[in-house]
Parts: structure tokens; sequence; C-alpha cells
């Protein structure tokens, strides 16, 4: 378990809600559906924590982290949810909130590809060589192929 190097600052849910309206309204470079995901996630976030107040620790983000893996979601997913609030976390910090970013110490789940990738057999890499016509196009497309098939 990491440890809290700075000074814990407690902070009323009414408070905290507050605070995200004015993240989410401010992430104006953001797609409207990163918005409500991350919305979505802070909320999340605040109903674990169901208490009138709460200090940004990094053992409280550990105990949520833990949280997430247990409901089993995807990795992709946890990833998305601890993401949101680490970057809430830093509008926090420069909003002068809280002094340091606690979900920026905890290291996120690597996802790992479960697909099953499928390649193309050295006869129908011929026949699409094959397939291409001769004129100045195609030896452009032969060469991007060629070039495709040696990497």
């Amino acid at each position: 378990m990491l440890q809290d190097i700075f000074i814990p600052v407690k902070i009323e849910k009414e408070q905290l809600i507050s605070y995200m309206e004015k993240y989410i309204s401010s992430c104006t470079n953001k797609l409207h559906n990163t918005r409500q995901t991350y919305k979505i996630a802070l909320l999340e976030f605040l109903d674990y924590f169901s208490n009138n107040d709460f200090s940004f620790l990094i053992k409280n983000v550990e105990s949520y982290y833990a949280h997430l893996q247990n409901r089993n979601l995807k990795i992709s997913t946890i990833n998305t949810y601890m993401i949101a609030l680490r970057q809430f976390a830093a509008f926090l910090v420069k909003q002068k909130v809280i002094e340091k970013n606690p979900v920026k110490r905890i290291k996120l789940s690597k996802a790992v590809c479960t697909k099953k990738l499928s390649y193309l057999t050295k006869r129908q890499l011929n026949n699409l060589i094959e397939s291409i016509p001769p004129d100045a196009c195609g030896l452009r497309d032969k060469a991007i192929i060629s070039l495709i098939m040696e990497t």
C-alpha cells in the first residue's frame, strides 16, 4: 500500500459534486460521450464514498480501485474510470482544493489483447499481388503491399 505524503483535506460530498460539475463543464476539448463517461465514472466514485465528508487519500483511491476490480469490470472500463478520477484530481490540484494528486501514484492494469489474429497465407498474398493491374497505380499498390508484407 502506498503512503500519503501530503496533508489530507476533508471535502464535503456536496462540495465535491460541485467541483465535479465544474470539472466536467471545463472539459470542452473532450467529446460529449467522453464527458458523459467521465461524469458517470465520477458519480460512481462519489457514490462509493457515501459518507458526507471525504478525504482524498491514496488508501481511499486504492480501496475504490479494488472495488472496481471486484466488480469484474473489463480492464479498459476500470482504466477509463481511474483516468477520469486522475484527471478530476488534477483539476482539484489546479483549483488548490488538494495539495497533490493521490490518483497519480496508482498504477493501472495493462489490457491484454484476447483477439486471435489471422494472417493471409502465402497463396492468398500471391493472389492479391497478381490481382493488381499493371498500370501506374497498380505498381504503387504492389509496392505498398510488398512493403507491408515484409514488416
